[in-house]
């Protein structure tokens, strides 16, 4: 592997009219790092601001709920359902563009795939009931990994096909966590 293949990698980029220092990207991932009640604490601080101290254009939170704790996929997962959660973000935003990098956020409903309303024994929101699975998902994994897994721990779980007023609930939902995501400290 020759640096000449990646020779663009650290020359200036853009997004759009995002400017940005290189073309290095931490792109969303489910990190599992927020605090238990979804509010952004020093392990997320740290771990994101070490990603733009190391060289990295833009930092991305990975999915943060714009329902939570409804729609949550992990139980460690940042949140943007209420603006209590602006400042832990806006801590995390300010120590990642101190190190000249930008910061963005991918929001979030984890629909049939909501881990944690399985737990939580809510109903799974879907757009039509799924059809049933030809093949045991869990012959993937090895024991220790099905044992050490959350989904270990769902029992028998309800799917509710989402009305037009459940759809209409969580566009809205999505359109006023983009708001906060956007907006200052309040």
């Amino acid at each position: 592997m020759a640096v000449q293949e990646y020779a663009h990698l650290l020359s200036a980029g853009r997004i759009g009219k995002l400017a940005l220092r290189n073309r290095i990207i931490v792109t969303a991932m489910g990190v599992n790092l927020a605090e238990p009640d979804g509010t952004c604490g020093e392990r997320m601080l740290a771990y994101h601001e070490e990603q733009a101290r190391g060289g990295a254009a833009l930092v991305n939170t990975g999915t943060a709920g714009v329902a939570w704790p409804v729609g949550g996929n992990m139980p460690n997962q940042v949140a943007l359902s209420d603006d209590r959660f602006i400042p832990g973000l806006a801590a995390v935003a300010a120590a990642v563009h101190a190190h000249g990098a930008r910061f963005s956020v991918q929001l979030h409903h984890g629909g049939p795939v909501a881990m944690q309303d399985m737990l939580a024994g809510r109903p799974v929101w879907v757009p039509s009931l799924p059809a049933m699975p030809t093949r045991d998902f869990t012959q993937a994994f090895l024991l220790d990994e099905l044992a050490a897994a959350p989904f270990s721990k769902i029992g028998a779980f309800t799917y509710q096909v989402m009305t037009r007023e459940d759809i209409a609930l969580v566009v809205a939902q999505f359109a006023t966590a983009a708001v906060r995501a956007t907006s200052p400290v309040r």
